[in-house]
């Protein structure tokens, strides 16, 4: 099961170190913009999400998913 785009984030951000004002500022938003996604008190766009994970953390959105997919793969392996 993929998680919420909110805890992809959230959780990404803690394994580093990172806080919610660094992210922000690189992304050109507050850092209660971030915590506010984060946490879902407020819906998070698409494009948000993508200037989080490219302009606040500098990285391809593709291992966000890339991580998904090999956990659900791990998962499914033993239905075939």
């Amino acid at each position: 099961m993929m998680k919420p785009a909110a805890q992809m984030i959230h959780d990404y951000r803690k394994a580093r170190g990172i806080t919610q004002v660094h992210v922000g500022t690189r992304a050109g938003m507050t850092g209660q913009k971030v915590s506010a996604y984060e946490t879902g008190l407020v819906r998070m766009p698409a494009d948000e999400f993508l200037k989080i994970i490219t302009d606040g953390f500098g990285v391809t959105p593709q291992i966000f998913f890339d991580d998904q997919l090999s956990e659900n793969e791990c998962m499914n392996a033993g239905k075939a």
